[in-house]
């Protein structure tokens, strides 16, 4: 079987990937082999289609960004002719998947193969299909969003559904048990950047409290939400603890991405930083931060304060 996976929105893209990896196999297993142009050759595609799997009945291969380079007439079609004489006669034991941006109609390769392909088409949501993907998203996490309110949440947010699906995330962990207010997605939804958590939550790892507050301290002059940055730092320690307890389970880091919903640098980072957790580091975090929400909740205590009293507990703690 081929299918191709195309188009803008790389969100969805993965996550039709990640699906037709738990409905073929599982994440963990052996059976997937994932190749990547430009350097890839036809060659070594063949082999990977070729190959008796160990693991299981099928062959899984993955191969990224190929046929766009066709889409340019400096790629010659006459050099892949082996690779496309295997794709007419593909074994069923074998699943080759194509993954790409946007094609071209006029794609030399993709016009060889389409007749024997499965095509699925990502296009970047607009409009009522995006507020679709949000609503729907948003009641997978428990959200109660009111009437209006969604494209109040997209003004502020953006179209990125990766943004998205992180701010919806941090909503889910505030809000909890009630509706999702106006003020929350203002006070929540901010531009800041994952490097800017991960630099944090590195500073508490190392006890270095003058640099962890003074990011804090430009981070707000800049417009940025205490509140968010805590939520934030909880979501990161949550994949954290994800992470570390996939790894103890046997699971392979390259599948670790798929589970999380991470990526290059994001998941690069939460590997690095479960090495400085220990189970008790663990708890005392988790009791530090129920301890600024309640303190938040209870007392005249301010969020930039609270966030303050916060990564200052970590650090001495660690320190002692």
């Amino acid at each position: 079987m081929i299918t191709i996976l195309c188009g803008e929105d790389d969100f969805s893209i993965h996550q039709a990937l990640v699906e037709m990896k738990l409905k073929f196999d599982s994440l963990d297993s052996g059976n997937w082999i994932e190749l990547k142009a430009p350097d890839v050759t036809s060659d070594q595609i063949i082999m990977s289609c070729s190959t008796i799997s160990l693991f299981g009945e099928k062959r899984n291969v993955i191969v990224r960004g190929l046929i766009g380079l066709f889409d340019s007439s400096k790629i010659k079609l006459a050099n892949w002719q082996n690779l496309l004489t295997l794709l007419r006669s593909l074994p069923d034991s074998v699943d080759l998947i194509f993954v790409d941006g946007t094609l071209k109609a006029s794609n030399s390769f993709l016009k060889e193969i389409k007749d024997i392909t499965s095509i699925k088409q990502f296009p970047v949501l607009k409009g009522s299909k995006l507020s679709e993907w949000v609503n729907n998203k948003a009641k997978h996490l428990g959200l109660n969003f009111r009437p209006g309110d969604i494209q109040f949440f997209l003004k502020t947010a953006g179209t990125n559904l990766w943004v998205l699906s992180n701010e919806l995330e941090k909503l889910s962990i505030y809000t909890i048990g009630r509706q999702v207010q106006q003020k929350d997605i203002v006070d929540l939804v901010s531009d800041q950047d994952d490097s800017v958590i991960f630099a944090i939550f590195d500073s508490i790892i190392k006890s270095d409290i003058s640099r962890a507050l003074n990011i804090v301290s430009k981070l707000i002059q800049s417009g940025g939400s205490s509140i968010s940055v805590i939520l934030t730092i909880h979501r990161q320690l949550r994949r954290v603890v994800i992470a570390r307890d996939l790894l103890k389970s046997g699971v392979r880091q390259n599948q670790i991405g798929a589970i999380l919903k991470l990526r290059e640098y994001p998941l690069k980072k939460t590997l690095e930083q479960l090495a400085f957790f220990s189970e008790n580091d663990v708890k005392r975090w988790y009791s530090a931060l129920h301890e600024i929400d309640n303190k938040i909740k209870r007392t005249d205590l301010s969020s930039l304060q609270a966030l303050d009293y916060f990564i200052t507990q970590l650090c001495y703690k660690r320190i002692s």
